[in-house]
C-alpha cells in the first residue's frame, strides 16, 4: 500500500511513480482530536 500524505489548509503538489498492483492510501478529510473524538470518527469506516 502506498500512502500519500495530506495537507492542513495548504494546496499541495505531489509527484510520484507508484508500481502497477499497488493499492493507494490518502486522507479525504484532514481532523485534528483527541483519541476519543478518532475512536468514534473512525467507528463506522469501512474498509478491507
Amino acid at each position: 500500500m502506498w500512502f500519500l500524505a495530506g495537507a492542513f489548509g495548504t494546496q499541495a503538489r505531489r509527484t510520484c511513480n507508484v508500481p502497477n498492483g499497488v493499492l493507494i492510501a490518502f486522507p479525504l478529510l484532514n481532523r485534528i482530536g483527541k483519541p476519543a473524538d478518532r475512536a468514534v470518527f473512525m467507528s463506522a469506516a469501512e474498509g478491507w
